[in-house]
């Protein structure tokens, strides 16, 4: 308690203490400021870091399933070029049944004729 006093007399009495004083508080200030400053700082930055962890995760799970679907779609793509390719060959062979049919028909109208 005295030594509180003792500094507020000469706070008082001396002009070069009270700008002394003074610029101790502000330097203080600026210190604690600075620290505050910089623990705002690394939070961005670990934000930051945080954020693009995470977009670099869902990028990379976007390409994941966008190769899985691409999979799919080619295994799609296949059986249907299979399917068509099916389709045709029933198709050309029972074009050419009836062609054969009707070639036996005209034939037998022509023999018989």
């Amino acid at each position: 308690m005295y030594s509180y006093l003792a500094i507020k007399e000469l706070t008082r009495s001396n002009d070069l203490l009270k700008l002394f004083i003074s610029v101790i508080v502000d330097h203080l200030v600026d210190l604690i400021d600075d620290e505050e400053k910089k623990d705002f700082i690394r939070h961005g930055e670990d934000l930051m870091f945080s954020q693009q962890q995470e977009n670099e995760d869902a990028l990379l799970r976007l390409t994941t399933e966008i190769s899985k679907r691409l999979e799919g779609y080619k295994a799609l793509n296949k059986q249907f070029q299979q399917l068509n390719s099916d389709i045709d060959e029933d198709l050309i062979d029972r074009i050419q049944r009836k062609a054969d049919e009707r070639y036996c028909k005209e034939s037998k109208n022509a023999l018989g004729e």
